[in-house]
């Protein structure tokens, strides 16, 4: 058996090495580029959503848990004066990471321009108006050009008095915290846009968002969230969060502060994932009217 030149066999290898080095610089090259882009894209973001600022200013002791899961999120929140109200949302896209924040560029844009009008007295007619701007949307696109562009949202509008809120839903829901004791109000099971949105009920001949009007009282804590809180998995039997396990939470740290129970739901959020992946992008907004 003959073997090939030793010269030969040590110039094959340095011609690999070579080949596998230059592979590596061009991966490491394309990863760089592809994270700094990433990283614009979160500024970008963060230019053309509303800040937190605009919403501590509406509602000053504001708890705001934002945690994308992938550096950008297609999560939001609205932030708006109407008339003699004060309005917060949160607003979940279609997807995460890039897509969702492309989608959430899109939702945000509607939403502005439906606020900026003004021509809605509730909240759930905001997501009616929403809801039909994004449908036309979706209608007039190229076919499959969106594939099934929906959000899920949830809008709070407190009155400048402070003793009258009013609450609208589209799937999300929201989380009323008075005297230890917390009462979830779900929204109606039907996204915003997309093709298939879910039913909703027939109000004055028509479909339409429901709005509850709830009377506040002092100290009430109101919290708005999108699923990827309850939705996380982790735990001692690496289960989901819920519903119910996160309106005890909220329940526990209400009596403390605004910071304190920031800190205390950051906490308790990390802890329940534990090392499991976060599942999806987190939003969370509490206010005191």
């Amino acid at each position: 058996m003959q073997f090939p030149p030793l010269e030969s066999e040590n110039q094959r290898l340095r011609q690999e090495i070579d080949s596998h080095k230059k592979l590596t610089y061009r991966l490491r090259d394309s990863y760089v580029k592809i994270t700094q882009s990433i990283l614009s894209a979160k500024h970008i973001q963060r230019i053309a959503l509303p800040s937190k600022k605009k919403l501590t200013d509406l509602f000053p002791g504001t708890v705001l848990i934002d945690r994308p899961r992938d550096v950008v999120s297609g999560d939001f929140f609205l932030a708006q004066r109407h008339g003699n109200w004060r309005m917060a949302g949160v607003v979940d896209s279609t997807g995460h990471g890039i897509p969702g924040a492309m989608m959430s560029m899109v939702g945000n844009m509607v939403f502005q321009q439906t606020l900026d009008e003004g021509a809605f007295e509730t909240p759930g007619e905001l997501l009616d108006k929403v809801n039909s701007r994004l449908r036309t949307r979706h209608r007039d696109a190229p076919q499959g050009a969106l594939g099934d562009m929906s959000f899920d949202a949830s809008v709070l509008a407190v009155h400048d008095s402070g003793r009258l809120v009013r609450f609208s839903g589209a799937v999300m829901d929201c989380i009323r915290i008075r005297d230890g004791e917390a009462t979830i109000w779900r929204g109606d099971r039907a996204s915003l846009g997309g093709s298939h949105i879910g039913a909703l009920r027939r109000r004055n001949g028509t479909t339409q968002y429901a709005t509850l009007e709830i009377e506040a009282q002092p100290g009430d804590q109101f919290y708005l969230m999108s699923d990827g809180f309850k939705d996380q998995f982790g735990g001692e039997h690496d289960r989901k969060l819920g519903r119910k396990r996160l309106a005890e939470l909220l329940a526990e740290v209400g009596p403390r502060s605004a910071q304190e129970r920031l800190a205390d739901i950051q906490r308790f959020f990390l802890l329940w994932k534990g090392a499991n992946e976060q599942v999806d992008d987190v939003i969370l907004v509490g206010i005191t009217p």
